[in-house]
């Protein structure tokens, strides 16, 4: 591995006592400055004249490396513009494109659904808020995750509803106790929630 070290092989301090460690200087180590930007949040980027600019190794094989520098810039990339991709000496990489990692925050959006009552025999009422229009789903589960009823599957306006449950499969016959989930799912969105029938 290339590593800039200032004042070269010399000033590495070999163990304890004096000179109990082996030190193996390898071709690609440099004691040059590697000439940092020093400034800003980040100092310690390459600056256009730094030594360690396409300085490490060639070959990646087996470094298990991230695609991004901290900056999230391509890893290893062809900073001195000579034709080969070679990753450089430090912690952020010269001259990379951004790899694109994007934070879009997701809108929160709060159906408000829930059950009521719940424990329930033999019914209850589902209540939701739809904060935009179209096709929505409201299907009951048995703990298996079978589907045991279709409530809604139509296209809905904003607003408040509320819709009755039974307790009765789409073939009209009561079910049994236990647990049972019930799913809704908008254009953007899918919530489960559980729900327990008792008898």
């Amino acid at each position: 591995m290339e590593t800039y070290i200032e004042g070269g092989e010399s000033a590495i301090y070999p163990g304890n006592p004096p000179n109990e460690a082996t030190i193996n200087w390898l071709e690609g180590n440099i004691d040059d400055d590697p000439i940092f930007l020093l400034s800003g949040d980040d100092p310690h980027q390459l600056t256009l004249e730094s030594p360690c600019i396409d300085s490490g190794t060639p070959d990646t094989t087996g470094l298990f490396l991230p695609p991004w520098d901290l900056l999230h810039n391509y890893r290893v990339w062809d900073g001195d513009e000579d034709g080969i991709a070679i990753i450089d000496m430090g912690c952020y990489e010269f001259g990379a494109d951004t790899v694109g990692v994007f934070y879009n925050e997701l809108p929160i959006t709060n159906y408000n659904l829930r059950n009521y009552p719940n424990p329930f025999n033999p019914e209850t009422k589902i209540v939701f808020n739809l904060p935009e229009s179209g096709r929505v789903k409201l299907e009951i589960f048995n703990i298996k995750g079978q589907k045991v009823k279709t409530l809604l599957d139509c296209y809905m306006v904003p607003g408040r509803s509320e819709t009755l449950w039974d307790s009765k499969d789409d073939n009209g016959k009561r079910v049994s106790s236990g647990v049972y989930l019930y799913r809704l799912q908008t254009p953007t969105n899918i919530i489960t929630k559980k729900m327990l029938l008792l008898k």
